[in-house]
């Protein structure tokens, strides 16, 4: 397993230390709030068919890193909620406003990235639900490039990169506690405290 793969999955093992996490970064706006975290089930179907997508779409195929953890962690939706701190994993369909996208979800490529990034498409990897969007910029001579926040209001806000690519997001997204307003406010996104 590649390390940001075991980093995650020791990140998803700790979930008292990220409740700590997210009340110490005011993320959990009650007392008795704890994290709670869905992982999707593999799918190797749904997988393949972004594959295929990708190829279609790009002439490329999907860059190895985002791979590697669709096919062990297929979409994660992390949330805080009044309880136990708990992790199930559900089938895909199941998760609840995921994080991180998995393979199948929504419409990877819904951006027209001309303007946003150019030079390269967007494949959209994660979101916070009517905030914005997690995107992989795929340049258009090949290979995989930075990911980027790309806010709601696009139009006006420009996009930021948070990550040199997948597994650099992945391990900033665990030192955020798995929390991506934290790791907006810690990569300097305006508007989320940074």
């Amino acid at each position: 397993m590649t390390a940001f793969l075991a980093l995650l999955e020791r990140r998803l093992a700790d979930r008292a230390a990220l409740t700590e996490a997210w009340r110490a970064g005011d993320a959990l706006p009650e007392e008795t709030d704890r994290v709670s975290i869905q992982v999707g089930l593999p799918d190797p179907a749904a997988l393949a068919a972004l594959e295929r997508e990708v190829q279609a779409t790009r002439g490329a195929p999907l860059p190895p890193d985002l791979a590697a953890l669709l096919q062990r962690f297929n979409g994660i939706a992390v949330h805080g909620q009044e309880g136990e701190e708990r992790c199930e994993v559900v089938p895909p369909g199941d998760l609840s406003e995921p994080a991180l996208w998995p393979a199948g979800y929504g419409d990877p490529f819904m951006l027209d990235a001309g303007d946003l990034v150019p030079g390269s498409d967007l494949l959209l990897i994660g979101e916070i639900c009517d905030s914005g969007w997690l995107a992989l910029a795929m340049p258009r001579q090949g290979g995989a490039g930075p990911v980027f926040w790309i806010d709601t209001e696009f139009h006006v806000v420009a996009p930021r990169v948070v990550a040199a690519g997948v597994a650099e997001l992945v391990e900033r997204w665990c030192d955020a506690a798995l929390s991506v307003p934290l790791l907006l406010r810690a990569a300097g996104v305006p508007g989320w405290g940074g």
